[in-house]
Order: structure tokens, then C-alpha cells, then sequence
């Protein structure tokens, strides 16, 4: 986390413009600009663990690591920067739990590259805190609005669900393999037998699928 991405270029743009925010950075952080832009106050949310142990070096309490966002990590910002995913679904589960608990009348700006569907902010916050566009460089976008209504915001119903062979796999938006087990997933169980051995390191583990279904192979999980 050195060089800036193409959106926070796009955000250093209109520094000057958030020198009295008090912002919250939160989506898909992938430079360390929250410990680095210039403002009244810098807070982060971050699901990615990596993105926390890398910002937290700067920002030690400001920055959050979990799945959800608390009251306490928005605290008193009145500024939201979102850096929009490539996964529409988690956007929308971010957006909404963190719009929740925003304050109402708070600016809100979400940045992405228009590859990743960041044109879908508009649609999604038209409710809550209609978007216009600002500003477009470095092939993204940057948009900002104003929270006019907090969205209504409970996990429990972003939890969805399948069953493959009596097991049930509980997901959340973002997850991989959220819908369903992928073809890859699936050639490579019909690879196992009951008498496979070996150690076997399981890398982005996903919605959890594959351990479960080799109970018998000595397994790391990562």
C-alpha cells in the first residue's frame, strides 16, 4: 500500500474540499490514503484483514477490522468515502450497514473504476442519498450525495443459503461461492477418496465448502 490508487488520485483532486471532514473510509481500501489524507479526522472500516494490518501500523484505533461496522467506528464522522468493490452485492451490504449509521446530512462520496459498476451507486443510494456524479478521471468515477434517510439494517437477513449432500453452507455477499459450489470446487471433490492423505493448505477459503467434505486429510485452513 505505497502508490495511490487511480480512484484515491481521483480523490486527491478535491483535497481541498474535505479539510473540516470527519471521515470515515470504508469498501474496497487498497492504498493506505486514509492515514495519509489531509482532514479534520481520518477513521477506517475494513473487512479485508490484510487492508487492517497495513493501515493500522498508521492509524493504531482509527481503523476497524470486522465483518459489520459499529456505532463506534463511524463515532463522530460526518463524512463517508466509499471505495466502490467489484462485487455489487457486498457494495450493497457495506453501503447499507455503514448508511445506517451515518448521521443524517452527511456527505457521502463512493469512488470506483467505472470496469467495477461504480455507476451502480446511483440506483442503489437513490433512496437514501441520491448521487451525482463530480468528477471522472483515471477511467473512474466519483460521486457524492447527501444521506436525506438511514437504511433500515439487520445481518441476519443478508444471510443466505444452500445444501450440498446434507451440509448446509450459510453466506454472506462478498463471499466466494456465495450462490453455490463452483465447477473448479466440484472437479476437485470428485478427485477425493476416503483414503486420500497428505496435508492440504486451503487458501481463501471461501463460503468454508471444500473442508468439511474431507474430514480425514490433515488440513490447514487460510
Amino acid at each position: 500500500m505505497s502508490a495511490f490508487t487511480p480512484a484515491s488520485e481521483v480523490l486527491l483532486r478535491h483535497s481541498d474540499d474535505f479539510e473540516q471532514s470527519r471521515i470515515l473510509f470504508a469498501g474496497d481500501l487498497q492504498d493506505d490514503l486514509p492515514a495519509r489524507f489531509e482532514c479534520a479526522a481520518s477513521r477506517a472500516h475494513t473487512q479485508k484483514f490484510h487492508h487492517w494490518q497495513v493501515l493500522s501500523r498508521q492509524m493504531g484505533d482509527n481503523v476497524r477490522f470486522s465483518l459489520v461496522a459499529q456505532a463506534s467506528d463511524v463515532a463522530d464522522c460526518d463524512t463517508l468515502i466509499y471505495y466502490w468493490p467489484k462485487n455489487k452485492p457486498e457494495a450493497q451490504f457495506q453501503l447499507m450497514n455503514i448508511l445506517s449509521l451515518m448521521p443524517s446530512g452527511s456527505d457521502v462520496f463512493v469512488v470506483g473504476e467505472n470496469r467495477s459498476g461504480v455507476r451502480s451507486a446511483e440506483q442503489m443510494l437513490a433512496d437514501y442519498a441520491p448521487l451525482n456524479k463530480v468528477d471522472s478521471a483515471r477511467r473512474c468515477g466519483l460521486y457524492h450525495g447527501r444521506l436525506e434517510k438511514q437504511p433500515q439494517f439487520s445481518l441476519e437477513s443478508w444471510w443466505a443459503e444452500y445444501n450440498i449432500d446434507g451440509l448446509t453452507i450459510k453466506t454472506l455477499p462478498g463471499v466466494f461461492s456465495r450462490d453455490g459450489l463452483d465447477v473448479g470446487s466440484q472437479l476437485l471433490l470428485s478427485t477425493l477418496t476416503p483414503h486420500t492423505k497428505g496435508k492440504v493448505l486451503d487458501v481463501g477459503c471461501g463460503a468454508g465448502v471444500l473442508p468439511p467434505r474431507w474430514p480425514a486429510i490433515r488440513r490447514k485452513c487460510a
